[in-house]
């Protein structure tokens, strides 16, 4: 987000989507600050805490340095799973090309399977064929062992909804389009009315519609 001030400066927006107890998604808020970082995020869960989120199933984010300690200060009782879709993107580069694309190496075994016990053998058997030849793969693996496969203990029907991102990139998504035509902004006020307005449509659109997990 480019804000016009007397130079042009880049701002981070974030945004905190939720998915409450009746499937249906909510945007929580958004915050502007010059910055991302897990001690801004702490601020923000701090903040939502106090506006009435009691409890939190489960967490789900990048690889931020330090948010998952940020998540548990505030939040202790909850789970954090980080993305595979940047676990996988991170893992892949430290991967020469010809081993990206043997069978062994296909992590999709690992987040696609049908059960936790799968995963974990899948899981394992990654850490087992590849550890050895790439240290790198097999250090970033073990750092988030204890997290990697927290969303196969919620419901079946949720595990797609809760193993990436993507239902989060969706609304970052909307928000740089709507933003793009603006280009620059000639002040943070401006940046923070439109955030508000495609936040108020999207959190309309959301209200129609729930999460099939909760329709049975």
């Amino acid at each position: 987000m480019n804000l016009r001030r007397d130079t042009v400066k880049k701002k981070a927006l974030y945004v905190a989507p939720g998915l409450d107890e009746s499937g249906r998604k909510e945007i929580l808020g958004f915050w502007i600050h010059p910055s991302e970082s897990a001690f801004l995020w702490e601020e923000i869960l701090h903040e939502l805490k106090e506006r009435g989120v009691q409890e939190v199933g489960i967490f789900i984010t990048d690889g931020l340095r330090g948010i998952k300690d940020a998540i548990m200060r505030v939040f202790p009782n909850s789970r954090w799973q980080p993305c595979w879709n940047h676990i996988s993107r991170g893992l892949q580069a430290k991967v020469r090309k010809e081993d990206i694309s043997a069978p062994m190496w296909n992590l999709k075994r690992v987040y696609k399977a049908g059960s936790k016990a799968e995963a974990l053998k899948a899981l394992e058997e990654v850490l087992n064929k590849w550890g050895r030849k790439y240290r790198s793969v097999r250090n970033s693996l073990m750092a988030l062992y204890d997290d990697l496969l927290n969303f196969y203990d919620f419901p079946r029907e949720l595990w797609r909804s809760i193993y990436t991102t993507n239902p989060i990139e969706k609304v970052i998504q909307e928000l740089k389009r709507r933003f793009r035509p603006a280009i620059l902004l000639p002040n943070q006020e401006a940046a923070e009315k439109l955030a508000y307005l495609v936040c108020v449509r999207l959190n309309e659109s959301f209200q129609k519609r729930r999460l099939r997990v909760w329709l049975h």
